[in-house]
């Protein structure tokens, strides 16, 4: 395994002074699968305490559970010490953890054989679980027995359906059992976490295996709620998902689309996405839902409501799901609406009330409107401009509003 420089350090460093150290978990998974790794996580025989000795500039990011952070220049390093985990009370977290110097026994408490691999620049790997010929089989499996390993942290349930979608890998038959019994014990995981997994799911190549979440009872434990409307909806909208760019909002609009306002800002609160990504996914599904024909005073509307960014993400949603039915009218039209936006923009005609050649101030100075019948004339205005963008001039529209405020 060809380690980066500061890795190799680390390893070296702990090895010329009596202690076992190796690359572990994720990154030797994904060097494996010819990926590239996010980052090295090193596991060794030393405590923390004699990690913190061996190098000038340590984070104390986990003492408690084994890890410290080994700063070389800019870079962070997790150094974790070999560890066993004491009882789970809360099928999140283990009680307490026991330092241990045996390397088996850290990967034994791991949560799947893929993940359950240690590597050494010349040991060589340590894999007693048989996680690579997992990874050669695209399998998913637990690390000795799947109901334990889910009985332990309810999170590793999300995490195998996350793994599966993101990896390509299905879950084994004993694993994938052992979900749908422990499914209830999700309710012990935070909503925060179980939103990384999802929104990690979700932008996979694999999204379509969040039919795993409805499959296995893990959705119905986390929102029993909206169970129905996945259950009636989901079907269809797999494909439309998968054909999307994996950006969230996109895919998370697409989700959503066939359900009501009030129920998208609850279900969005409960993942505790943030109101940036809220407003996002409810405009999306707003637009989405809506018809647009494609002459120039209704793509002005549109642009108007909407802004230009969301109103093209919104064709382009409609695009995706224009092609999944095979809808080609909807094509043309959305490809003529395409047009009209490149037109607009190059005549740069008004399409929102700051654009006009006048404004509330000078409604007020000529004493053509006062109070809520300002807006009320401005409405008025850019509705006349966006019929016709010529009028957009302070004569035309000083006149106009004149002739709006005697009637």
């Amino acid at each position: 395994m060809n380690l980066p420089a500061k890795v190799s350090e680390i390893i070296t460093v702990l090895n010329d002074n009596g202690y076992e150290a190796f690359v572990v978990g994720g990154c030797v998974r994904d060097t494996l699968m010819s990926r590239i790794p996010g980052d090295f996580d090193i596991t060794t025989s030393a405590t923390p305490a004699e990690v913190k000795l061996l190098f000038k500039r340590t984070v104390d990011t986990g003492v408690a559970h084994g890890t410290v952070t080994v700063l070389l220049g800019r870079s962070p390093f997790e150094v974790t010490t070999f560890r066993q985990d004491g009882d789970y009370f809360d099928h999140r977290r283990p009680s307490n953890v026991t330092f241990t110097t045996s390397l088996q026994d850290d990967l034994s408490r791991r949560d799947f054989t893929m993940n359950a691999i240690a590597c050494h620049p010349t040991a060589g790997y340590i894999d007693p679980f048989g996680g690579r010929e997992d990874i050669v089989s695209c399998c998913i499996r637990c690390v000795g027995e799947p109901s334990k390993r889910f009985g332990e942290d309810a999170l590793r349930m999300l995490r195998a359906v996350r793994f599966s979608g993101q990896l390509g890998f299905e879950i084994e038959s004993a694993t994938l059992a052992a979900i749908t019994e422990n499914a209830p014990t999700l309710a012990h995981v935070s909503a925060e976490r179980v939103r990384i997994e999802l929104a990690k799911l979700l932008i996979s190549d694999g999204s379509d295996k969040f039919a795993d979440l409805l499959s296995t009872g893990l959705w119905e434990a986390f929102d029993p709620i909206s169970l129905p409307y996945f259950a009636a909806h989901f079907e269809s909208l797999r494909k439309p998902i998968a054909m999307c760019d994996k950006t969230l909002h996109n895919r998370l609009a697409l989700l959503l689309m066939h359900m009501d306002d009030t129920e998208i800002v609850r279900i969005l609160k409960l993942l505790t996405f943030d109101n940036k990504t809220m407003k996002a996914v409810r405009i999306l599904v707003s637009g989405i839902n809506q018809e647009y024909p494609c002459d120039p005073y209704s793509v002005r509307k549109a642009l108007g409501e909407f802004g230009t960014d969301f109103f093209n993400n919104i064709i382009y949603l409609k695009e995706v799901i224009a092609s999944h039915n095979g809808n080609t009218a909807v094509l043309d039209n959305l490809t003529a609406i395409r047009r009209q936006v490149e037109q607009i923009h190059k005549d740069k005609d008004a399409y929102t009330i700051s654009a006009l050649a006048i404004n509330g101030n000078t409604l007020k100075d000529l004493g053509l409107a006062q109070g809520e019948q300002i807006g009320k004339t401005l409405d008025f205005l850019l509705d006349e401009v966006c019929r016709d963008p010529s009028l957009n001039t302070l004569e035309h529209l000083t006149a106009l509003s004149r002739s709006f405020a005697s009637n």
